[in-house]
């Protein structure tokens, strides 16, 4: 009869590529891993691992398993869990956000669902939309907040948040009257985010149109620094509202608009339609 401790084994080695790093975090040693593995591969008469030296895949069989194994424990832990009120609820919720949203007043949203629900644990993932895409599709997370265009996928549910402008920013000592229309910014300094943010793909789409090409002198993902280069007071960026908003030196911003540039974009969750777990509802439920 199937031992689900070693299916949490089995997951834990899919997701970590490592027998050892799986061994470890469960409090196991390696060959009691290894036993159980071999255990599995016996109790389903097939190969599940493919091995390649000290490195492994996972073989057809293994990668059907892998998503059964996930079904199987995801329920139990749905069945245990609607025994116990919410208050009591011991889970894990793992979230992934796009960076620049660490800044914004998500992160006092989860502290107060820590204090609500003490018993959840919430474990951080920053990437890009693509990366978090991939990690809620393979259920490496639970829930991704993202700001993007509304995205469609039969795969995944999605609840809108809130609808997100995105101007152009400089310090108040910038000269922004000499910001008329797109090409004037092929003269000054650009401080963007790069190329795979949603607002710096449309923002390029505009200039692309007009048969023009940015060349920043500065790109980077993590939008707080370029909030903090704008502070030396020479260059121009295009962020999010929330992240100017948010700064605590809003004051010496100044958000401007070009009549050519008009982006909205969505602040979105998107959970797997498969399967939501308890945490992951009660999150969303706050936030909407």
């Amino acid at each position: 009869m199937m031992d689900l401790n070693i299916l949490r084994t089995f997951v834990s080695v899919v997701q970590k590529q490592n027998m050892s790093e799986a061994a470890d975090s469960l409090g196991y040693a390696k060959a009691t891993v290894s036993v159980q593995m071999a255990s599995l591969q016996k109790e389903f008469g097939c190969q599940i691992f493919m091995r390649s030296g000290r490195s492994f895949t996972l073989s057809k069989e293994g990668e059907k398993l892998y998503l059964h194994a996930l079904t199987i424990l995801n329920e139990y832990e749905e069945a245990r869990a609607d025994l116990l009120p919410d208050s009591a609820l011991q889970e894990t919720l793992n979230i992934g956000i796009i960076e620049s949203l660490y800044d914004s007043s998500l992160a006092h949203q989860i502290c107060a669902f820590g204090k609500q629900y003490p018993g959840i644990r919430i474990r951080m993932f920053s990437d890009t939309i693509d990366a978090l895409i991939h990690m809620l599709d393979t259920h490496r997370i639970d829930l991704a907040v993202m700001v993007d265009v509304p995205i469609y996928d039969a795969r995944f549910e999605t609840v809108l948040l809130s609808k997100e402008q995105v101007h152009f920013v400089c310090h108040n000592s910038h000269p922004v009257s000499d910001i008329t229309c797109l090409r004037d910014l092929l003269h000054v300094p650009l401080l963007l985010t790069e190329k795979n943010a949603s607002y710096r793909q449309l923002l390029d789409h505009c200039c692309g149109e007009k048969g023009i090409v940015l060349e920043p002198v500065i790109e980077s993902a993590n939008t707080g620094f370029l909030m903090s280069m704008l502070m030396e007071r020479d260059g121009i960026s295009f962020l999010p509202d929330y992240v100017i908003q948010r700064h605590p030196c809003q004051s010496q911003f100044t958000m401007f608009s070009i009549q050519e540039v008009d982006i909205t974009l969505d602040r979105q969750i998107l959970m797997n339609r498969a399967y939501q777990s308890r945490s992951t509802r009660l999150f969303v439920q706050m936030l909407k």
